[in-house]
């Protein structure tokens, strides 16, 4: 991953308590790192004219402050939530997905950002994975506390294609990369079109350690534009795949107040294409805790 971590250093450890100002250290190190996408669907192509659906969540955290602690819960939970929800989709015949029914038990895995190609497969599923409606695709995104350096990477390879100029001047140190420049080590990103994604949906903090205390804790649906067609659809799924279970989900605006997003990696989606439908699934409304 090309990102960087610039280190900035608050002015009051210079001396100068609570001040906002800030100075940057003289130096810069790579962030690192891999981000993780996974489909079952093996004949996945770019013009196959199915829509696709986006599960995602943050691989990593970071506190506030931290070289001093880091960020345990906010982050990890909701990548705990996506490994489970794609686990039990694995394994069972016909399982109700919020946003449509699918069978799934054959997950090929596939590690990105330089697509490391790892397939991981399940009990065969009864029914032929090519006559599900739509592709489910999972990601899980590294850095997300820098920029959302993983969101914003994997969204500009699948949203333009690279154009790999292979000539023996370029330098890759992978074994026989599909692509030497940029380098490659893998090109099966490609298979995913980014005009084909239907609805994009992230787990973010819901271990309900941010959730206050009531009989039925809730979840909380966050929304970039609440008045958009789409989102409001995704509310009405999520509302009616909660109705009568030990949790609700609510819109964050249910108190009148418009909140948008927060910081999360559906804003890498959106900031390519606003009007696609996106909901970020957490247990805080407000702020989240720790």
């Amino acid at each position: 991953m090309r990102s960087c971590l610039v280190r900035w250093i608050p002015q009051h450890v210079l001396g100068e308590m609570f001040s906002c100002d800030v100075v940057i250290a003289g130096w810069c190190s790579p962030v690192g790192g891999l981000s993780v996408y996974s489909t079952p669907s093996a004949s996945l192509a770019h013009g196959d004219g199915k829509p696709v659906i986006i599960v995602s969540a943050a691989m990593d955290s970071r506190s506030f402050f931290h070289d001093l602690t880091l960020g345990i819960e906010n982050d990890v939970s909701g990548m705990i939530a996506l490994i489970a929800v794609a686990d039990a989709l694995s394994k069972v015949g016909w399982m109700r997905f919020p946003y449509e029914g699918h069978n799934i038990s054959k997950s090929p895995f596939y590690i990105s950002t330089n697509l490391i190609i790892i397939r991981l497969y399940t009990q065969q599923s009864p029914v032929a994975l090519t006559t599900f409606p739509k592709h489910i695709i999972y990601t899980l995104f590294t850095a997300e506390a820098w920029g959302h350096a993983g969101s914003q990477r994997f969204v500009s390879d699948v949203y333009q294609n690279p154009t790999c100029a292979n000539t023996t001047g370029n330098y890759c140190p992978y074994t026989a990369p599909a692509c030497s420049y940029p380098c490659l080590r893998d090109l099966d990103f490609t298979r995913i079109n980014f005009d084909a994604i239907e609805s994009v949906w992230e787990l973010n903090s819901v271990a309900q350690s941010s959730a206050p205390s009531s009989p039925q804790p809730s979840f909380f649906a966050h929304f970039d534009d609440t008045t958009l067609p789409g989102n409001n659809r995704l509310l009405q799924l999520l509302v009616n795949v909660s109705g009568g279970q030990q949790y609700a989900i609510q819109a964050a605006a249910a108190d009148g107040v418009d909140r948008k997003l927060p910081p999360s990696t559906v804003q890498a989606f959106l900031q390519k294409k606003r009007s696609i439908p996106a909901v970020v699934i957490s247990d805080f409304q407000k702020q989240l805790g720790k």
